[in-house]
């Protein structure tokens, strides 16, 4: 093979994307559940990082599940057998990883062994608190290792992830910020009279409500006087009843006439911003965001 033909070989090879084998990760004190989900989740995150995983399924379909079995059996002490696995893959290397639980606290641990020798030629550890921390992790060694296994296999780097991939969100301990989607609005909220006939109507109203009870109660305190100075004898009223019974109608009076006033007031407000609330905005309200809390301010004209 002459020198160029070798050296576009090379260069060919070199340009095939970084293709790996993730036989599965071991669990101490976990559910198998838990760590084909762990091995699995961490698969994708170098898959959408640009590499390429075969996953213990798709091994198990390639080799078959006996011989899969024969070698992950020693892959903790015999770098041979993740040689042997990985060359029957046709991967550049193997994903070798364990997460055990040590009462609330996991350790994480994965490694890449490449097939060529058995080295390990990246690694990461990391000792995190509760189960949702071990996806951050996961997250964070997929980042590491999709930066750092391109060099050791003279491979070309892998794409940056696009920016429409959620990874999973922040880790619990960073807090999240919300950025406004859109500014305030400065310019107010005009509204017209029209808008707001309904308040001092329906406070005029409650007003005339309260004032005629008033008005009955003072005119029965009246009639009780009337009748106790026509007929003593059938109507009898010692001079303390009397008084207190005048107090009540006065009192009674003197609320019926306030309230009388005050629905005469409510009333006539709504009927104006009733009748002349088409007109142009004539109040003009703003709600903006202040210091301590929502401002409201306006005008009227």
């Amino acid at each position: 093979m002459s020198t160029a033909a070798l050296t576009l070989a090379l260069s060919l090879l070199a340009a095939e994307p970084l293709k790996l084998a993730s036989p599965g990760f071991t669990g101490v004190d976990i559910s198998e559940a838990q760590a084909t989900f762990f091995s699995d989740h961490f698969a994708q995150q170098l898959t959408l990082r640009g590499l390429q995983v075969t996953t213990s399924s798709q091994i198990g379909a390639l080799i078959g599940f006996e011989r899969q079995r024969q070698l992950l059996s020693c892959k903790e002490t015999n770098g041979s057998c993740m040689a042997e696995l990985a060359a029957a893959l046709g991967v550049d290397g193997v994903i070798t990883g364990s997460v055990g639980k040590f009462d609330q606290t996991y350790q994480v641990n994965v490694s890449v062994v490449s097939s060529r020798d058995g080295r390990t030629l990246s690694a990461f550890s990391r000792k995190v608190n509760g189960s949702s921390a071990v996806l951050d992790a996961l997250n964070d060694a997929a980042a590491q290792m999709a930066r750092d296994l391109p060099h050791a296999f003279a491979k070309p780097p892998a794409p940056a992830p696009s920016k429409e991939i959620v990874v999973n969100g922040p880790p619990p301990h960073q807090p999240v910020t919300l950025e406004p989607t859109s500014a305030p609005d400065t310019e107010g909220l005009p509204l017209h009279l029209k808008d707001w006939f309904w308040l001092s109507g329906g406070l005029g109203l409650l007003a005339g409500g309260g004032s005629a009870y008033f008005f009955v109660q003072a005119k029965s305190s009246a009639d009780k006087l009337q009748a106790a100075a026509t007929d003593p004898t059938h109507n009898r009223m010692s001079l303390a009843e009397a008084n207190t019974v005048r107090a009540n109608g006065v009192m009674g009076q003197t609320l019926g006439i306030s309230l009388a006033a005050m629905a005469g007031v409510g009333l006539g407000v709504g009927a104006y911003c009733f009748f002349a609330g088409d007109s142009p905005p004539a109040l003009g309200v703003r709600i903006l965001p202040g210091p301590t809390g929502v401002v409201v301010s306006g005008d009227f004209r």
